[in-house]
């Protein structure tokens, strides 16, 4: 930054002054306007307003794609309410917990937890929505990978959630017991692989070569970035019960339930340590990103809007000032107030609609790095565009 700002403050005193060096002082005293000779500095000029103009261009589309995409995220319909979920990952990893004692564990903690009054429901999964993991398997489809978000999970947690079920049935108790080649899948996933077709007791091998069978459909749900496209998803009968956590539906603030929660499941093992986290405050968490990268993305483009306006000002006045003659001549034969304002405006507005058309050309590049924050808003949003360039013009 110190290197830069010296070259900058160098740089800007090296200009004028090897202009200075160059300019003929006895044409001005003389009054006869500016020399013909003196065409280079204002291409600089145009050259520097055209590079404002691109710049402020690109930040003001940047800060309009982030906003509107902020925006959207804040209406996002998750397809489940995440205000009263509480999620319970133990740490098993000192007491070395197997399959089968994980999965004694979390049959006594069940049972404790759906015991206390204010708890509606409780179940596992192996990604609790909006806890920081995930699973993303690549399905293959029509010769095209195929992004699928999966879990493992019990019988009940659809219902915990609050999904839907839309067509056939989910897991039994005797399924997840014996590791049984059955999934449920997303509304999304169904209509895309077989749109024309029950996806009930179709198989998944032609996607991911298991003999896994779909027994069921359930509603759409984003349970871990709202940035995710698609909700396409499967959903596996529980087996990794050492890596699981529950998941609670409370019938009050969830935060009142914590405590309650920790001490019935303390009392299955006091030696495991919980960690208790609430969907809600995931799911602000997603939001926090995109605000911040808006905000700040906001700030610079007003910066650079504010810099973009005093230059063409600055500029727009000195070669206004250096027409003064020529604009009394035009206004002696004729010339009318409209006629100079549409000559000087040309002039300021040429250099600034061809940085305008680079720095589009910039922003639309520029945009495809934002996408992954960019919530229902694609990289090319016409409106973003538009709006900036009507603020910018």
């Amino acid at each position: 930054l110190s290197v830069v700002s010296v070259a900058a403050g160098v740089g800007a005193g090296l200009a004028p002054a090897r202009h200075g060096t160059r300019g003929d002082l006895l044409t001005p005293l003389k009054g006869e306007g500016v020399r013909e000779g003196s065409a280079r500095p204002g291409r600089m000029r145009s050259l520097l307003i055209g590079v404002q103009a691109a710049a402020s261009l690109v930040l003001v589309v940047l800060a309009a794609l982030l906003t509107r995409g902020t925006i959207r995220a804040t209406h996002v319909d998750i397809g489940f309410d995440a205000d009263r979920l509480v999620a319970i990952a133990p740490d098993f990893t000192r007491e070395r917990y197997d399959a089968a004692k994980g999965r004694a564990y979390w049959m006594d903690a069940l049972d404790r937890a759906r015991a206390l009054p204010g708890v509606r429901s409780a179940s596992l999964a192996l990604h609790p929505p909006y806890s920081g993991g995930r699973s993303v398997t690549n399905l293959r489809r029509n010769g095209v990978h195929y992004a699928t978000y999966t879990n493992e999970v019990l019988p009940d947690y659809f219902s915990t959630l609050g999904l839907r079920l839309v067509r056939g049935r989910t897991f039994t108790d005797a399924e997840v017991a014996a590791r049984a080649p059955v999934v449920v899948i997303s509304e999304t996933l169904s209509r895309d692989f077989w749109p024309d077709l029950d996806p009930v007791g179709q198989t998944m091998a032609p996607f991911d070569g298991s003999h896994d069978v779909v027994i069921g459909v359930v509603s759409d749900a984003i349970t871990a970035h709202l940035r995710e496209r698609s909700a396409a998803a499967f959903y596996r009968p529980l087996r990794s019960f050492a890596s699981a956590s529950m998941v609670v539906r409370t019938a009050g603030a969830p935060e009142a339930m914590v405590p309650a929660l920790r001490d019935a499941l303390q009392q299955v093992d006091p030696a495991v340590r919980l960690d208790l986290t609430l969907a809600a405050t995931g799911l602000r968490g997603e939001l926090e990103e995109p605000r911040i990268m808006a905000t700040l993305a906001g700030a610079l483009a007003a910066l650079a809007l504010g810099l973009a306006i005093v230059g063409i000002y600055g500029v727009t006045t000195f070669v206004t000032g250096q027409r003064t003659r020529e604009i009394g001549v035009r206004v002696a034969v004729g010339a009318t107030r409209r006629d100079v304002l549409r000559l000087l405006l040309a002039d300021s507005l040429r250099p600034v609609a061809i940085g305008m058309a680079a720095g589009g050309v910039i922003a639309l590049l520029s945009a495809e790095v934002f996408a992954a924050v960019l919530y229902g808003v694609g990289p090319r949003d016409p409106l973003a565009f538009a709006i900036a360039i009507a603020v910018l013009l």
